[in-house]
């Protein structure tokens, strides 16, 4: 005797679609919890090395009559301070939870990503603008920018967000979206091309929420791959 299945198809699609969504959510709050930790970890180590300054300056003040002790915390002084500078540079000048936050309001179902890269570059003298509006970065010693070490107010972070997209146009709507958003600037396409794919493992899956009868077909669906570039507008 045949089962009959009571359950319709629609409501099965609802289902998968908002387990679909709760992952999601649950990845971007790792991300968040994450980069809070890091901020956290960042900040206390600043605080640690300034009150070993402080602690070293004074004892510095108490027992300068002593030679020998005098050169001992003189050094321990140099030492912090060498430290603390480091700290400040490797300190992060950018909310990546932000971003990541606003690209996931920016990234709509019909756009898969596969990778994202986020590095840094160096600033030339030319490309620095000391009276732009709105900057949250500071350029702590213009001599750095000869240096080996990237001090984060010598450099930009260059943004590369890769993946698929059901049509050319959704790449083109990202585009437009990314460059109105106040967290991205200079958005420029790498390349877009046009691609087939199997509904399979989590092209089946992204299919799914985008063309459910893609996702029925063996023949292939096809989408546009994509590229963009961008830099984070926070200098």
């Amino acid at each position: 005797m045949k089962e009959i299945d009571f359950i319709p198809e629609w409501y099965r699609n609802k289902r998968y679609k908002q387990r679909v969504y709760f992952r999601r959510y649950v990845v971007l709050g790792g991300l968040f919890a994450v980069m809070m930790t890091w901020n956290f970890v960042t900040a206390f180590s600043i605080s640690r090395a300034k009150a070993g300054i402080a602690k070293a300056e004074k004892q510095y003040e108490q027992i300068g009559s002593h030679a020998n002790q005098f050169a001992v915390i003189k050094n321990q002084i140099s030492s912090s301070r060498k430290k603390a500078a480091i700290l400040d540079m490797v300190s992060p000048g950018i909310d990546v939870a932000s971003i990541l936050a606003e690209l996931s309001y920016l990234i709509k179902d019909e756009i898969l990503v596969s990778n994202i890269d986020l590095t840094a570059e160096r600033f030339t003298i030319d490309q620095i603008n000391p009276r732009a509006k709105g900057l949250n970065l500071r350029v702590a010693n213009s001599q750095m920018l000869n240096s080996s070490i990237l001090a984060v107010g010598d450099i930009r972070f260059k943004f590369v967000l890769k993946g698929l997209a059901a049509d050319a146009t959704d790449v083109a709507e990202l585009i437009v979206d990314m460059e109105q958003s106040p967290y991205f600037s200079q958005v420029i396409p790498a390349y877009s091309r046009n691609r087939k794919i199997k509904a399979k493992g989590k092209f089946r899956r992204w299919l799914l929420t985008i063309n459910n009868d893609a996702a029925q077909s063996d023949n292939g669906y096809g989408v546009s791959e994509f590229e963009l570039n961008c830099y984070i507008a926070n200098y």
